[in-house]
């Protein structure tokens, strides 16, 4: 009796001693591998993670003692973003096995907690130990579709959904993973996330739902279901910055249960990136048969745009902004291709159009004599409102306009002008002068823009040639209705007392800029001589007798130093003098209210009080009878006291 008594004391012993030093053990490497980050640890951390394991099968009941040791730092403090033992063991590459076994003896272990018990969350509501643990690619497939079922029925139960769970799977999933049952629960997690709180679908998921081989067609299905009212836009760029991407027919049909709720698309896939024919087509023949509530188009060229005849999504009535990019980095170069079939193609589907097109982008092609049609769209001005055309070869168009008067057999010449503005950024420039003399026949135009390209190289060889007077001159006298003038070239040369007697009698050019872009290296700066400092006394005089005040941008300097000198700050002062409201300070129908209004505006943008006393100057008969009397008397009509404020 005696002797089972004290094997019994004895085992006893033994086994109360063993689960002392199990404990210190577990502290010992927990406390170990938590001083290290994950992607610092070696071999011999892996095999104290799988002894750990041995030793919690032996003693279950520690888990729950010793694992809320991962969440303190070195100084046994509770670390800001606790690691949860669940993805702690995950992110050491453990087996699904293993996994499962660390859940059962501690079901908490989902979600992070500190010392007390409670559920410790960032400030946006999310543990950052998850995308950590998914960005350092250790963890296996099947440990992550483990950890989303998981957490799919944790999240629904806790108030701070978890955000960062499903972005970063999609985001950092292994591309190769081929298991169906993994990519299936997945996407149930994913579903399950989704219609428990929709919330959660905004752009950013849509983005990676439609570019990650993870999500399915159905689960995309469902996010589109789910997105919000204000999602109208979607940018699909699908590039591979490091490895070759391939755009598949199933990504093709992803973006399709998209796009019958946008207003705009934009589908640009990168140089890395190649298109599966099929994909293409079915993208294509969505956008004609779902895309009919687009008001906004981007694509780029591919030579299969124009052979299969994809470019007649241009002719839908809703469609209001199209642009088509044929810059080299879309698949094919803009010096070899097919860019007049696509362009004639294009001119020819526009100009039956029975609304115009709201804006044309063009952007990296170049204009062939094949494109005969789509000059004479464009200088027409009654097919498109907007133009813009950027990285463009357009020698062969001005050599064009000389027979772009032909008859044609579209539409478009019954209908009134409507072009009111267009921006050129052209490679090729020498013959601009012919374009502004083409422009100057539109009467809608409100702006115009003419600029060289990044990569254009080209100057005038001439002074005649860079002497823009002529055609400036008859743009402004021949377009009413012309706000905004832009001729960016570099050295461009204009006769400032020619152009101030164009501007006396116009009343609706707001913006002036003539050869702001020089090339003028500052070594090569010299001071103005006196015959071009006085060049700018015209514009001066034209400005300081009032006779234009709606002129508030002028830009007219060949040289830095011209603004430096008196006449240029002379003109800086009189063109901010209009533009702060100059033509309602000497209306003589303006009432006190109105001059308050501007002088208050003056000094809320301007601070220098030299532009309220410029405003008052110009009507001070007005201002004069608006100062209260001093001392029982009436001040001078014309006198000016600093005293008196408007406030």
């Amino acid at each position: 009796m005696n002797t089972s008594i004290t094997n019994t004391l004895i085992r006893n012993a033994h086994e109360a001693q063993a689960l002392v030093d199990a404990r210190n053990q577990l502290k010992e490497i927990f406390k170990g591998l938590n001083a290290a980050p994950f992607w610092a640890l070696g071999y011999w951390d892996h095999v104290q993670l799988q002894f750990a394991l041995r030793v919690l099968r032996t003693f279950p009941c520690l888990a729950s003692e010793t694992f809320p040791l991962l969440c303190q730092n070195r100084l046994g403090v509770v670390d800001v973003h606790p690691k949860s033992p669940l993805f702690f063991f995950a992110g050491f590459g453990a087996s699904l096995e293993d996994v499962r076994e660390v859940h059962s003896m501690f079901p908490d272990g989902i979600v992070g907690h500190d010392r007390t018990g409670t559920e410790t969350r960032s400030s946006s509501g999310y543990n950052p130990q998850i995308t950590q643990l998914l960005r350092i690619g250790k963890i296996r497939s099947d440990v992550v579709s483990f950890l989303m079922e998981k957490h799919a029925s944790t999240s629904d139960q806790t108030s701070s959904p978890d955000w960062t769970l499903e972005n970063g799977l999609i985001e950092h999933f292994p591309p190769k993973t081929e298991d169906q049952a993994i990519l299936r629960v997945c996407n149930n997690a994913l579903s399950f996330m989704i219609t428990s709180d929709s919330s959660r679908c905004n752009h950013k998921l849509c983005s990676l739902a439609l570019a990650s081989p993870v999500v399915s067609e159905k689960t995309v299905g469902l996010i589109a279901i789910c997105l919000p009212p204000s999602f109208k836009e979607l940018y699909f760029a699908p590039c591979g910055r490091k490895n070759p991407t391939r755009v598949t027919l199933d990504d093709a049909r992803k973006v399709a249960k998209i796009l019958p709720r946008l207003d705009k698309f934009s589908f640009s896939p990168g140089s890395n990136c190649t298109i599966d024919p099929d994909a293409f087509n079915h993208l294509m023949a969505a956008i004609q048969k779902n895309g009919k509530m687009l008001r906004s188009l981007h694509l780029r060229a591919t030579p299969k745009l124009v052979s299969l005849g994809h470019l007649d999504v241009v002719a839908s009535e809703s469609l209001q902004q199209f642009a088509l990019d044929f810059s080299p980095y879309s698949g094919h170069t803009p010096y070899a291709g097919p860019e007049h079939k696509a362009l004639e193609r294009l001119a020819e589907i526009i100009g039956h159009r029975r609304r115009p097109l709201d804006k044309l982008h063009l952007e990296g092609f170049r204009l062939r004599r094949d494109a005969k049609h789509l000059v004479s769209m464009l200088l027409s001005g009654s097919t498109v409102r907007h133009i813009v055309l950027r990285e463009a070869q357009l020698d062969d168009w001005y050599n064009m306009m000389l027979c772009s008067d032909d008859e044609s057999s579209l539409p478009y010449y019954d209908n009134p002008p409507c072009l009111e503005s267009i921006v050129v950024e052209a490679s090729i420039v020498r013959n601009s002068k012919k374009l502004l003399t083409e422009l100057a026949k539109v009467p809608s135009l409100r702006t115009i823009k003419l600029s060289p390209g990044p990569t254009s190289q080209f100057q005038f060889d001439s002074s005649s040639a860079r002497d823009f007077t002529e055609p400036i001159a008859k743009v402004l006298s021949s377009l009413p209705l012309l706000e905004e003038l832009r001729v960016c070239l570099r050295k461009v040369d204009v006769r400032l007392d020619a152009l101030a007697e164009i501007l006396k009698e116009n009343r609706s050019l707001c913006v002036l800029q003539v050869g702001v872009e020089s090339v003028w290296k500052p070594q090569q700066s010299q001071p103005p001589d006196a015959t071009t400092t006085t060049r700018y006394q015209c514009l001066v005089d034209l400005l300081e007798t009032g006779n234009n005040t709606t002129l508030q941008v002028l830009d007219v300097f060949q040289h830095p130093s011209h603004e430096t000198s008196p006449e240029g700050r002379k003109l800086r002062y009189l063109v901010n003098l209009n533009r702060l409201g100059r033509s309602v300070a000497r209306d003589p129908g303006a009432t006190r209210q109105m001059l308050i209004n501007v002088l208050l505006r003056a000094n809320a943008e301007a601070k220098p009080c030299v532009y309220l006393y410029g405003l008052l100057r110009e009507n001070p008969s007005l201002w004069s009878a608006c100062l209260p009397p001093e001392d029982g008397r009436r001040t001078s009509r014309y006198s000016f006291s600093p005293r008196h404020r408007f406030d």
